[in-house]
């Protein structure tokens, strides 16, 4: 959301168990291959719509094809995300799979630092790739309803500074609401938007059925 304007920035579209139900390599390409088609015949042209990638599948030909196969490209944003395989260190992936999502921006996506806070380096990988958005994991968002919130407005200072807008994971409250716009954070997301609406609701706006 926009906590300016009240009008929704985009959708997080994810996977779950019931489109990649074992979680494996293979069931992960079946999943990007039918994104094409899911963006043709179900998610409106002027919606934005972030997609999580994690460094290993940004290095796999298949899901990259997948990817770059979505009409529209200038309206998905790719979230690198930290979800890093058992057996695997971020480190070990860092390098290559910077490049890799650099060649996702140069061939028209959006990218977001995903997880920012909750383990590996979001600040490092921001300043390797310059991303258009870094999202703050929620748990900075629940720090800050226990410690002084000032360090949310030198995280979005920090991000401004190389060019990309913070987006505040897990808004849950008007509570959580204002401490994050007090920070001049400009957009969030949460179950505080979402909270009573209608699954038909959401359906009508982005029906990936």
């Amino acid at each position: 959301m926009d906590l300016v304007s009240d009008e929704t920035l985009g959708f997080e579209l994810l996977a779950g168990a019931d489109r990649c139900p074992d979680w494996t390599d293979d069931g992960w390409r079946t999943w990007y291959a039918r994104m094409a088609d899911l963006f043709r015949d179900h998610i409106p042209a002027s919606v934005r719509v972030f997609v999580n990638v994690d460094a290993h599948q940004a290095l796999d030909p298949a899901i990259v094809e997948g990817l770059l196969a979505i009409p529209g490209r200038d309206r998905l944003v790719v979230e690198w995300t930290e979800h890093i395989r058992p057996g695997l260190h971020a480190a070990d992936f860092c390098e290559a799979s910077a490049c890799a999502f650099a060649r996702l921006t140069q061939a028209g996506f959006a990218l977001a630092i995903d997880d920012v806070g909750s383990g590996y380096d979001g600040i490092g990988r921001a300043l390797q790739v310059r991303p258009a958005f870094a999202k703050l994991d929620m748990s900075l968002t629940h720090l800050a309803r226990r410690v002084d919130p000032r360090f949310l407005r030198d995280l979005h200072d920090l991000f401004e500074g190389v060019g990309a807008q913070v987006i505040a994971e897990g808004i849950e409250s008007a509570g959580d609401l204002e401490r994050v716009r007090a920070a001049g954070i400009r957009y969030g997301q949460g179950y505080h938007f979402t909270r009573g609406m209608e699954r038909t609701a959401m359906t009508g706006v982005l029906d990936v059925s």
